[in-house]
């Protein structure tokens, strides 16, 4: 169970997936807030106090590496948490995010990190990806 009640911001155009990440998410204890697209998403992060980011990495129009840039020049300490399906993102694509996780991996992972950048944002540092 999540220590304190952080919000997240979950932002993938897969609606199960979504869906599904969010009631685990909310399940363990975090406020959950959902985005099923990058413009959603942006604002939302823009307008909403967030502690940190599980953001899907491919996705029509925008994807995950330019909208974590975006998101970094809004708010820079906020941490990013980047969902994909490629265990090898592009160089630029990871530039701005905190870490990354590889889907299919046990949930479990996934809450594991966004624990740990939320530890480390605490202590004022960044968790190791």
């Amino acid at each position: 169970m999540a220590a304190t009640k952080a919000t997240l911001l979950c932002i993938d155009d897969h609606q199960n997936s979504l869906s599904g990440w969010a009631l685990f998410l909310q399940h363990v204890g975090y406020s959950v807030l959902s985005a099923a697209n990058p413009d959603e998403g942006l604002q939302l992060f823009a307008t909403n106090p967030i502690d940190a980011v599980v953001l899907d990495y491919s996705m029509p129009d925008l994807d995950g590496g330019r909208v974590a840039a975006a998101m970094k020049r809004i708010k820079p300490s906020v941490p990013i948490v980047m969902f994909t399906a490629h265990p090898h993102l592009p160089k630029g694509a990871s530039r701005f995010v905190d870490s990354t996780v590889v889907k299919g991996q046990p949930p479990q992972v996934l809450l594991d990190r966004i624990e740990q950048l939320l530890a480390s944002a605490d202590q004022g540092g960044k968790a190791q990806p």
